[in-house]
């Protein structure tokens, strides 16, 4: 993860911080590290999901939360880059861009969901969880 202030990603051009999370006290850990209020975590039936919140001084953050374990590598894959892409609307949102290029929403798109299976790579491997194939090194 990057060294700014909430040790996430940051989004091409710095709007909007990014992380994925994958347990509710990692996620906890961070609201209260923030001032946040408890925004919750994914719930139990559902694969993944992105909270996003916005400072006062206008910081925003974007958590995408998932259970470590959803099912297939590819399936894991598919909730990482449907999340990336609310990470994205945030991105575009905090930008007040509208109609992004092609290739500048393809490219961010691809940076935001790299950053997300690498992290999620990282973290199963560190606690013991079988990483998924698609993201092999």
């Amino acid at each position: 993860m990057t060294g700014n202030k909430f040790g996430l990603h940051a989004s091409p051009f710095g709007h909007v911080y990014y992380g994925l999370f994958l347990d509710k006290q990692e996620a906890r850990r961070f609201y209260q590290k923030h001032g946040i209020p408890d925004l919750g975590f994914v719930s139990r039936n559902a694969s993944g999901t992105t909270i996003m919140h916005k400072f006062d001084n206008g910081d925003a953050v974007a958590l995408v939360c998932m259970h470590p374990s959803v099912g297939l590598s590819v399936e894991i894959c598919g909730v990482i880059v449907h999340e990336a892409a609310h990470v994205w609307q945030f991105v575009c949102a905090e930008m007040g861009e509208d109609e992004p290029g092609d290739e500048f929403e393809a490219y961010s798109l691809q940076w935001i969901a790299h950053h997300l299976m690498e992290d999620y790579q990282r973290k199963t491997s560190k606690a013991g969880v079988a990483a998924p194939g698609c993201i092999d090194d």
